[in-house]
């Protein structure tokens, strides 16, 4: 997988939490938090304000390409883990997450211009 891909799924993360964020500060967003709520006579709008994660999984089979990659398990970073499943492929699981305290990943210049504008 490419650098690309890891920066989409950063990206696809960090997105998901600004939304969920945006929804728990908004005071007329009716959530299943207000909902449940409003059924126990509180006048609740919004979501809970609390910490928010976020945590997207990609898993693709990619063709073996070295030695490295038959081990059972390589860590290559504490976003992405590859384990080998045998045979001439290897199935990869991209792991990415995202606080709403953590800042927006870094996108390269090469790529940012496919992901669409963070509002």
């Amino acid at each position: 997988l490419s650098s690309s891909s890891d920066e989409l799924l950063d990206w696809c993360a960090y997105r998901l939490v600004t939304c969920a964020r945006d929804a728990a500060e908004n005071p007329n967003f009716l959530s299943p938090f207000a909902n449940e709520a409003r059924q126990y006579g509180l006048n609740i709008a919004g979501g809970v304000r609390g910490d928010i994660t976020v945590i997207l999984a990609l898993v693709v089979n990619e063709p073996i390409t070295s030695e490295s990659q038959l081990s059972a398990s390589t860590v290559l970073s504490d976003s992405l883990e590859r384990l080998a499943v045998g045979g001439t492929n290897t199935t990869v699981f991209k792991i990415s997450h995202s606080r709403s305290s953590s800042s927006p990943p870094s996108l390269s210049p090469s790529t940012s211009k496919n992901f669409p504008p963070i509002s």
